[in-house]
């Protein structure tokens, strides 16, 4: 009967240390160093080297995507054989199936964690140049930021990643918006009167949204002030406040796309809004909350 008691108090205190885990607080960078509308980064160590890896939550299948640029400085990876295959802004895209010995955010270490091979770093266009290191050695994706719950706070240049999705210290969400997520950071809103679906996506950088041209038909449109064309076309945008039931949203700008047919919904909710914003991902609930802008 001791050794009994004895076990529940071990596993008692084991569950104990688990929720009480220090919650994981990453520096933030971004592709360009004077505005934020671009590429979010954390560094994390992979095979011992400390490495900056594109923050992608759109990357919704994968966990870590290591470039050529990232193998040439030494990084060990073992390739599987498979080659997987997704459809990207630019259409159907395969990449080669690694795993990777051992990955370090803060403190805690992950080991043997499959991920993918890219020649370089896909853009939001076909094209697109990137000028900094930063953003030349990898992508860190939703299947990793799934271990934990996960707070992107722009205005602190961080983000927070929770034990057992806890709530981050030092925040008081008790008046944050909550929003159902699917699987995939899928969320419905409402947009204009109309119901559509949106994937948030911190690797979708520019200043700008993104929603399918097909569900704006009759929407009026101006021409945008950051980028004269987008695919070959002259890039046309519009503001909105999308909502969820009775509560608003921030006011976003976006620009129209004809987005692939396969994608399962019809925008993306990009680096605008988080530069105004606080979200925080409950995994665990499948909900997003979502700070009052200015809170």
């Amino acid at each position: 009967m001791g050794r009994y008691f004895c076990y529940l108090f071990l596993m008692f205190s084991l569950i104990l240390s688990s929720a009480n885990a220090k919650d994981i607080e990453l520096d933030l960078y971004f592709e360009d160093r004077v505005h934020k509308n671009s590429l979010p980064v954390v560094i994390v160590e992979v095979s011992g080297k400390k490495i900056p890896l594109v923050l992608d939550t759109g990357y919704v299948n994968g966990t870590i995507a290591l470039t050529r640029h990232a193998l040439t400085h030494g990084i060990y990876v073992e390739y599987t054989g498979v080659d997987p295959c997704s459809y990207s802004m630019t259409g159907k895209d395969c990449r080669r199936e690694i795993f990777i010995p051992e990955v370090k955010v803060g403190d805690q270490i992950f080991n043997n964690v499959k991920g993918e091979y890219l020649e370089e770093i896909w853009g939001l266009h076909e094209g697109r140049v990137f000028q900094s290191d930063l953003v030349k050695t990898g992508v860190l994706g939703l299947e990793f930021l799934r271990k934990f719950g996960v707070l992107f706070d722009y205005q602190k240049n961080q983000i927070v990643l929770t034990n057992n999705n806890a709530k981050p210290s030092g925040y008081d969400m008790s008046s944050w918006i909550t929003i159902p997520f699917t699987n995939n950071l899928v969320t419905t809103l409402t947009l204009n009167g109309k119901k559509m679906k949106f994937l948030w996506d911190t690797g979708c950088a520019g200043g700008y949204s993104v929603v399918n041209k097909k569900k704006v038909k009759h929407q009026p449109l101006e021409h945008c002030k950051r980028i004269s064309q987008v695919d070959g076309k002259p890039c046309m945008t519009f503001t909105a406040t999308p909502s969820y039931r009775s509560q608003k949203l921030s006011a976003i700008s976006f620009i129209t796309l004809d987005l692939p047919k396969q994608f399962p919904f019809d925008g993306l909710i990009c680096s605008d809004f988080f530069l105004k914003n606080r979200v925080f991902i409950d995994f665990a609930a499948k909900q997003l909350l979502i700070s009052p802008e200015k809170n």
